[in-house]
């Protein structure tokens, strides 16, 4: 996966691995269709467009603009942090920090916040796979 297509996933609420299956078969949607959305979302943040403008362009109603925003960034938080740990770690900073924005602390949010956790770890075990791969490949290529 590239940057724009973690940025879909998490934008749109996809695990690495769900969004990489869907690659995988090609689906437009997550081909094309969300990371061009990220793609100018990204483009208008940079680029100050009018929150009139980013509805427009992305085709939303105008009251989402403002949490596509937070989204955007919160994304970037995430998916620009290297090592995988430090992605990782962001991750669940933003995880804490959206359940415990709206939900009272009951036994039914301790499930969701360890359901959310278990799904980070997921994800952080996908990219140290992908760093693996990659050094395995670079090893080969030496020899």
């Amino acid at each position: 996966m590239k940057r724009y297509d973690y940025l879909a996933a998490e934008l749109f609420g996809y695990s690495y691995y769900h969004y990489q299956d869907k690659l995988d078969i090609g689906h437009i949607r997550f081909t094309r269709y969300m990371p061009n959305m990220v793609r100018d979302l990204e483009r208008g943040i940079n680029a100050s467009w009018s929150d009139e403008k980013i509805a427009e362009k992305l085709d939303i109603e105008l009251d989402q603009v403002s949490d596509f925003k937070e989204s955007y960034h919160r994304a970037t938080n995430i998916v620009d942090k290297n090592p995988p740990l430090r992605m990782f770690e962001e991750g669940i900073k933003s995880v804490i920090e959206i359940v415990f924005e709206n939900d009272e602390f009951s036994e039914e949010l301790k499930g969701k916040l360890v359901d959310q956790l278990m799904y980070r770890a997921k994800d952080f075990e996908f990219r140290l796979k992908e760093e693996i791969e990659f050094i395995q490949e670079v090893d080969r290529e030496e020899y």
